[in-house]
């Protein structure tokens, strides 16, 4: 993901977005008083990675977290809109731990939700690991959604969601973490 600071002096600079508070700290200390803006935009500096939102298996200290490990962790998020979140049975692992699942829109009588979960960059290697570990596109889609990072800041993120309606099975989290 691509950065560019504007400070009060008028100069910008461009660079990679889980940079950006280590470069802010050193600014503050050599200009105390001058203000730095920061903008992000969904355009990767390389288009080999790419921020991915996770809510489920793939975050931190779950069974699907090792497949990260060549991902940088940009930090936690929520989701800007609200979605359908809910629990049930792996349907290709059956008797294994439940899982999340995530739809665009929750089934008549459930409310929908903002969800918590992590954004990490992830290089393309690992994207096509994951769409495999995801089924995507078959069982899940990979969408671009919007998420709000813990710096108050919005940022584009893929993420994967379940195109169906969901079945009589899956419970709703209401809480919008897994």
């Amino acid at each position: 993901m691509v950065y560019t600071r504007f400070s009060s002096d008028g100069s910008v600079a461009s660079g990679c977005f889980h940079s950006v508070t280590k470069t802010l700290k050193k600014l503050q200390a050599i200009y105390p008083f001058a203000n730095f803006y920061f903008t992000f935009t969904s355009v990767n500096a390389d288009p080999d990675h790419t921020l991915l939102f996770v809510y489920g298996t793939l975050k931190r200290d779950y069974s699907n977290h090792a497949l990260l490990a060549a991902a940088h962790f940009v930090g936690e998020a929520a989701t800007i809109e609200e979605y359908g979140f809910y629990l049930g049975p792996d349907e290709y692992a059956p008797g294994e731990p439940k899982i999340p699942y995530l739809l665009a829109n929750p089934k008549a009588g459930d409310a929908a939700v903002q969800v918590r979960g992590e954004v990490w960059e992830v290089d393309s290697s690992t994207l096509a690991q994951l769409d495999e570990l995801e089924g995507h596109p078959d069982w899940y889609q990979r969408k671009k959604i919007t998420v709000s990072h813990v710096t108050g800041e919005s940022v584009s993120a893929f993420t994967y969601l379940l195109p169906e309606a969901p079945k009589d099975l899956l419970q709703p989290i209401i809480s919008g973490r897994f």
